[in-house]
């Protein structure tokens, strides 16, 4: 599966690294060809351990406005086209951190707590995000009043900005809905969403990983 991320972003960006602290992972990505890295068993989440490959690979002389794209090794259905909008949308330089976002269609999702729902502003700047359903549509079917959005965690970062964000503490709403990107906003910081047909496909149960396979298999 992490073999097939490799690969996909390989098709788009001129560097991509494997980084993970488990060594078989590590081997069989060193054996594919890819450039990896091991990193520390004690990060909290997935984007310390990706400052924590950066700050290895970025030595010497930096500006602190290298893009970095941060795609999860359980995203093997990644579509190339995500992965050039989002990195696209650095081309703003008000942009430090930028993440994708998918309308939803099937009311099974927006009521899946493992299937994160963002809002945002009329320059697609978040608002919030929640495994709840939001916005909450009074006396209005989700849809016909406004859409609501999947969010897919797929970050893009200005290498600056990276290093800020995993220095901050955590907030109150980052430890009551367990995502990390709450912790950004508590503390101020933007981001940048960017719509995409790629309705994203992490593994986070045996069920998706049974789905994954059939739809692997099929293809």
């Amino acid at each position: 599966m992490i073999i097939r991320v490799w690969e996909r972003a390989c098709k788009v960006c001129k560097d991509v690294y494997i980084a993970t602290d488990d060594d078989q992972i590590f081997n069989v990505s060193r054996q594919a060809g890819a450039k990896a890295l091991l990193t520390s068993s004690v990060h909290r989440n997935g984007t310390e351990r990706v400052a924590e490959a950066a700050g290895k690979i970025f030595q010497g002389d930096i500006s602190g406005n290298e893009i970095i794209i941060n795609i999860q090794g359980d995203e093997p259905l990644i579509k190339e086209e995500a992965i050039i909008a989002l990195y696209n949308s650095f081309q703003d330089s008000g942009v430090d951190i930028a993440t994708l976002v998918h309308k939803i269609n099937d009311p099974a999702t927006l009521l899946n707590p493992h299937r994160p729902k963002v809002v945002f502003d009329k320059n697609k700047r978040a608002l919030y995000f929640s495994r709840e359903a939001i916005p909450y549509c009074r006396n209005q079917e989700v849809g016909k009043l406004i859409s609501a959005y999947q969010h897919i965690g797929v970050y893009g970062f200005r290498y600056s900005a990276l290093k800020e964000i995993v220095m901050l503490p955590s907030t109150p709403l980052e430890e009551a809905e367990k995502l990390e990107q709450l912790r950004w906003l508590e503390h101020g910081y933007l981001i940048q969403c960017v719509e995409s047909d790629y309705q994203g496909f992490g593994v986070d149960t045996p069920e998706d990983l049974e789905r994954m396979n059939i739809i692997l298999n099929k293809a």
